[in-house]
């Protein structure tokens, strides 16, 4: 028997909750335990009594926003982790909820299994963010610099790569072939001007993309 993972929904639509709540109830890998919130001014009181293992958080909502409660949930339970859910991927909002003490970032037209990841990696005690979002926090997304934009692909592989998987090994997983592993660790070398994959590694960590 899988152990229950308590898994609390913060949105001010009801829409919402109810849909992303299918989405979770519907996947049989995970045992789920879901239940709502509409208002981030409960929040604190409800996982007092309840100490949920994720929250996925809304940012705006009608009487207190996501960030402030992310805020006040770190402030005073460190351990809790928050997956930010919303329909808003600009650097602004990413900013705000990663200083708030989010461990992971969510677009709302995310899949069931990217969701499914996201909640094993933030319980393992790593962050997580959807790929776009990773690429924002890189800093390569609408930046007018010489340095070139790395590709959704790319940051496949340095995710792999960081997680010490071979060529081979990535090459399988992302069912691409070997060479082509190589042709984008060797790009990701030269665009983040690294002289081997530790420097690739220290440069994803630094950006918190991953946590070792």
């Amino acid at each position: 028997m899988l152990d229950i993972i308590k898994v609390l929904i913060v949105d001010d639509h009801e829409i919402v909750r109810q849909g992303f709540r299918l989405i979770l109830n519907a996947q049989d890998e995970l045992n789920l335990e879901v239940s709502e919130l509409s208002d981030g001014e409960d929040v604190l009181e409800l996982y007092q009594k309840e100490k949920f293992d994720i929250i996925f958080m809304d940012i705006n909502m009608k009487n207190m926003g996501g960030v402030e409660a992310t805020k006040r949930l770190k402030s005073k339970f460190k351990k809790a982790k928050v997956i930010a859910l919303s329909m808003h991927n600009d650097d602004f909002n990413i900013k705000l909820m990663i200083e708030a003490g989010a461990s992971g970032y969510l677009l709302k037209d995310t899949g069931v299994e990217e969701i499914k990841r996201a909640i094993k990696t933030v319980l393992s005690g790593k962050k997580y963010f959807s790929n776009e979002v990773a690429l924002k926090l890189l800093g390569l997304v609408g930046e007018d610099s010489s340095k070139s934009k790395i590709s959704k692909r790319e940051l496949q592989v340095l995710q792999y790569i960081a997680r010490e998987y071979t060529n081979d090994e990535i090459a399988t997983k992302l069912e691409i072939s070997k060479r082509t592993v190589d042709s984008h660790r060797q790009s990701l070398l030269a665009k983040f001007n690294c002289k081997n994959t530790a420097g690739l590694i220290a440069h994803a960590i630094k950006y918190e993309i991953i946590s070792m």
